[in-house]
């Protein structure tokens, strides 16, 4: 792999060129995993860059806002805000599991967003 790239270090602005120092692949097709090196080092400069890439097969994502699923293999489900779920409608995981696994507890959902008031009597 040969690669041209023109990098901005805040000091200078100026064109650098990569090369892979191996020929063989580390993976297979169609993924992906090389480092190339650049090849107008200087003794103040020397610039790595491993790209690892594999195909998407499906996007994670997560909202702010609870919704109602209605197709997938969640349908009829509420999924909280925070849940991670994927392109396909399945929920991932749960927001309350992403934060008790790391000790912490998620922040009560604001279930109203009217002041109270006193009831009479």
């Amino acid at each position: 792999m040969s690669l041209e790239l023109q990098i901005d270090d805040g000091f200078t602005n100026k064109v650098c060129y990569f090369t892979n120092s191996t020929s063989g692949l580390d993976r297979r097709l169609p993924m992906m995993d090389i480092t190339v090196g650049q090849t107008n080092w200087n003794l103040t400069q020397a610039y790595t860059l491993r790209l690892a890439a594999a195909p998407v097969r499906e996007i994670w994502f997560s909202t702010a806002r609870f919704f109602t699923a209605t197709a997938g293999p969640e349908a009829s489900n509420i999924v909280e805000g925070g849940d991670l779920i994927s392109s396909s409608g399945q929920i991932i995981k749960r927001n309350s599991d992403l934060f008790t696994s790391v000790g912490a507890f998620p922040p009560v959902p604001d279930l109203d967003s009217t002041p109270w008031t006193s009831c009479p009597g």
